[in-house]
Order: C-alpha cells, then sequence, then structure tokens
C-alpha cells in the first residue's frame, strides 16, 4: 500500500506497533507487577504513539533501512506519552465514578482509588524519566533536549489545569461553548498535538515551519477526538452504557460536554431554560433536542471540513519536506482515523 504506513500500523513483528507493545512492556515492568496486567494499562487503539510514529517520519527519510532506525528511535518518546494518557484515564474514572472502560473494570474498581491515585504519579514521573534519558541515548541537542522535557511537562500541567477547571465549571459557563473549548483544548487536545510534535522533535534536524503545522494538525484532530467522545453517548447510547457501566452524559456530574454546548446554542428560549435547571434534568430531553436539530448531521459536516483543513497543512509540509511517500501514507492515516470517528458518530 505505502511503505510509510505499513511500517508503522502493520501488527506483523517488524511493524511500529509490534515493537511499540515490546517495548511498553519493557517499560511497564518497572511498576508493580500486580498492576502490569490492569486492561486499563494494556489495551487501547494507540493513537498518540501512532501519533509520534507519524510526527518522527515527517523530515524526508527515503530508505528503509533509514526508516526502521527512525520508528525505533521514537518507541520511548511514545510510551512516554501512552503514560500519560493512561494515567489521565484513571483519574478521569475516579472522578466520573466509572465502573467500566472498553466494557473492562476501571483501574479503581480493579485496585481502589488510593492505590490508584500514587501509581499515577509514578507513571508520570517515569513517562518523563524515560523521554529524558531517550534523548540523552540519542544524544539530541541540549535544545531539543529542553524543548522535549518543557512540552512533557507542560502537557501534563495543562491536563491537570483543564481537569480542574472543569471540576470547578458552574452552571452558567457548562453550556458556554468558549469555556468548554478552554478545558477541551487543555485536557484532551494538548497530549495529542504534543505527542504528534514530540515525534516530530526526535527526528534530525526539525524545522519551525513543520513543527508549526505539524502543531496545527494536532490541535484539529485532538478537537474531533473530543467531538467524537462526547457525542456518543448521543448517538450510540447503548455503546456508551456497555463501555463505561452506566449512562454519563456528563452534564448529570456537571463535567463538560462540548456537544451540550452545541445544542445548547440550537435550543429556543425555552428550551434553553429547562437545561439551565440541570439539577431536574432529563437524558431523553437532551437527547430529543440532538435529534431535532440535527445535531449529528452538524458534527460530520463539521469533521469533513476539519479533515479538508489538516489535508492542506500536510500539503503544506510537503512543500517544506518534499517527501511523497510520507504525504501518502499519513492521507491513508487520516482516512482511518476519521472513518473511525464516523463510524462511532453514527446513530444506534
Amino acid at each position: 500500500m505505502n511503505l510509510f504506513y505499513d511500517k508503522i500500523m502493520s501488527v506483523q513483528p517488524e511493524g511500529f506497533l509490534c515493537n511499540f507493545n515490546k517495548r511498553w512492556d519493557t517499560h511497564l515492568s518497572n511498576i508493580n507487577k500486580k498492576y502490569i496486567d490492569s486492561d486499563q494499562l494494556s489495551g487501547g487503539h494507540r493513537l498518540r504513539p501512532l501519533l509520534c510514529a507519524w510526527g518522527a517520519l515527517a523530515g524526508n527519510y527515503n530508505s528503509e533501512y533509514c526508516i526502521n532506525s527512525i520508528l525505533e528511535g521514537v518507541l520511548d518518546t511514545a510510551v512516554s506519552t501512552e503514560l500519560i494518557h493512561k494515567c489521565s484515564i484513571i483519574i478521569d474514572d475516579i472522578i466520573d465514578e466509572d465502573i467500566a472502560r472498553r466494557g473492562k473494570p476501571t483501574f479503581h474498581v480493579e485496585h481502589g482509588s488510593y492505590e490508584s491515585i500514587v501509581l499515577v504519579i509514578q507513571m508520570l514521573a517515569l513517562s518523563i524519566k524515560i523521554l529524558n534519558n531517550s534523548n540523552k541515548d540519542r544524544k539530541a541537542n541540549v535544545g531539543i533536549l529542553n524543548q522535549s522535557i518543557d512540552l512533557i511537562s507542560s502537557t501534563i500541567f495543562d491536563m491537570a489545569k483543564g481537569t480542574i477547571d472543569e471540576l470547578l465549571l458552574d452552571k452558567e459557563k457548562i453550556y458556554k461553548f468558549i469555556e468548554i473549548k478552554k478545558v477541551v483544548d487543555m485536557q484532551t487536545t494538548s497530549l495529542i498535538k504534543n505527542s504528534f510534535l514530540l515525534g516530530y522533535l526526535s527526528s534530525s534536524n526539525p524545522i519551525s515551519q513543520i513543527s508549526n503545522y505539524v502543531t496545527e494538525i494536532g490541535e484539529l484532530l485532538g478537537f474531533v477526538f473530543q467531538l467524537l467522545n462526547d457525542a456518543e453517548v448521543f448517538s450510540n447510547n447503548s455503546f456508551n452504557i456497555k463501555y463505561k457501566g452506566n449512562l454519563n452524559f456528563d452534564l448529570n456530574k456537571l463535567r463538560k460536554n462540548i456537544i451540550v454546548s452545541y445544542i445548547y446554542n440550537f435550543a429556543n428560549l425555552s428550551e434553553k431554560k429547562t437545561l439551565r435547571n440541570i439539577e431536574n434534568l432529563d437524558f431523553t430531553f437532551l437527547e430529543n433536542l440532538y435529534k431535532k436539530y440535527n445535531v449529528e448531521m452538524y458534527l460530520i459536516k463539521r469533521i469533513n471540513i476539519i479533515k479538508n483543513n489538516i489535508i492542506e497543512d500536510i500539503e503544506q509540509i510537503y512543500i517544506l519536506n518534499g517527501c511523497l511517500e510520507w504525504i501518502d501514507g499519513i492521507k491513508i492515516f487520516l482516512d482511518y482515523v476519521m472513518d473511525y470517528c464516523l463510524k462511532r458518530l453514527i446513530s444506534d
């Protein structure tokens, strides 16, 4: 199909994903054995590690040997980002009191909240340590090393700040798109964006123009994934119940949901008044408004616009790196990601 796509997405022994899983297991052996086999640490779609890999190959690499070497070199960075992602999931499930994820018991249900919180601290420290040691092993220049550590620490800070800001949302801000978008940018987008950027920084001689486009692509992908996550309870609530063990539409727990802010914007004055009465708000009312204003179709159109914006950025990178194999491969990857999003968005 495409050399870059095959190298990154293949589950064969020589593929990036297979090598990532081996490296993941190696680093995870640093934590207590009782936690290693948890479903919440072993599973996942590996989006952030995949973005690290695509970022690493955003330079102009044409030989297969060079590609293998670059993908090998970015494995530790990929593990670092996935560790942060797993930490965010554990904390999020504790706050939401969710009992399941992907249909399996959440980590705090398995091991209790106290152990879960302490393990999160350990895994965050391990994430920084892995990235720092990897940069030293690759003999990255001091500027790149400092930038990478700054990125990973800023990501952790922003995700924590976003979660605190969400917990402090009042009944007015919870419907305001601008306020919710600020939380999304910190909680979700920051890690997706910086996973892609950290991957690119691990390449040889990264340039600022490509870094800027990589950052913008990551921001757009992060927003798409939050749209998907928040829309699922409306478009596919049977899956949401199976996935999380309960009907979690966020607003019932005074948590953010960017789709609810869209619904509120579409609603008439009478409907807005009912929405503001959060304590007595029924999910069926929200679901009916979602259908009434055809929010699903609006989201599909929005996602397609974002996809076109991402393609424009990808083509700008091609002008700078001149690597046709990369641009063709990442477009295939983009189709894969967007198809995955849209399939989960389709109503029951």
